[in-house]
């Protein structure tokens, strides 16, 4: 029913909530930035009551370990993480790579990178990087 959560720096939250349904984000990215009117059925606010928040487990779900880490280490990281991201599920989708080592190849190049990200060239600089980053090195990847 969450969809996103978003924390501010006062300490209060935004949440975007709705039936889990993938009708209602194609929706979005068909007709952005109109909605489209009934792409799903409405959600009764009864349907929220009970919610539950729990700590995020970050040893079964490492992809949050990693991205909060580039966050902080912050310049190209990334845009590192987030190209690095798309070339690896690409070779998983061309089937160069099993699923178990996109997690690990995004990773050894988010480590590999030792550019910076301060400005809007090198964070073009540092996607194009970790493109060919992973390009080059995927075959000797395989899941830890």
């Amino acid at each position: 029913m969450v969809h996103s959560l978003v924390e501010f720096v006062d300490g209060s939250f935004k949440a975007q909530l709705g039936r889990p349904d993938m009708r209602l984000p194609i929706a979005v990215a068909l007709a952005y930035p109109d909605r489209l009117p009934d792409a799903v059925p409405p959600t009764a606010i009864e349907e929220l009551s009970g919610l539950e928040f729990h700590d995020l487990d970050e040893r079964r779900f490492p992809s949050v370990r990693l991205a909060r880490q580039a966050a902080l280490t912050g310049g190209g990281h990334p845009a590192v993480l987030n190209a690095a991201n798309e070339e690896a599920v690409n070779a998983f989708l061309a089937g160069e790579i099993p699923f178990s080592a996109i997690i690990p190849t995004v990773q050894r190049a988010v480590e590999a990178f030792a550019g910076s990200g301060e400005t809007l060239a090198e964070i073009l600089e540092a996607d194009r990087w970790a493109r060919g980053y992973i390009k080059a090195n995927f075959g000797s990847v395989r899941p830890a």
